[in-house]
């Protein structure tokens, strides 16, 4: 909806894919070789490489997802919520990924 953005990364544990392209860039490069915790953007080096399971952002306050909500006390209930809302849509749309659901 217009309030929260909910991101399920279903290949969590893996390293995050990403285009060979910017691989290959010398600026990340230049900061992949600085550590994890180096700066690309708005988001450090390891948040590109490895993301949570779920990702629960609120684009009104913070239109860059920077700030993962989904890990938050105080969201706990909207982050279920919205879990709910997804689960619902993949029945609907006869989603295969709903089984990845009974497997974690």
């Amino acid at each position: 909806d217009r309030k929260y953005k909910l991101i399920w990364n279903i290949a969590h544990k893996l390293e995050f894919p990403f285009a060979a392209d910017l691989w290959a860039a010398s600026s990340w490069q230049t900061s992949y070789q600085q550590g994890i915790r180096a700066k690309y953007g708005k988001k450090t080096i390891g948040q590109y490489l490895s993301r949570p399971e779920f990702e629960l952002y609120d684009i009104v306050k913070d239109p860059d997802e920077t700030n993962n909500l989904a890990l938050t006390a105080g969201f706990l209930e909207v982050l279920e919520d919205y879990k709910t809302k997804l689960r619902k849509l993949q029945t609907e749309l006869s989603d295969p990924w709903i089984r990845k659901w009974d497997h974690e």
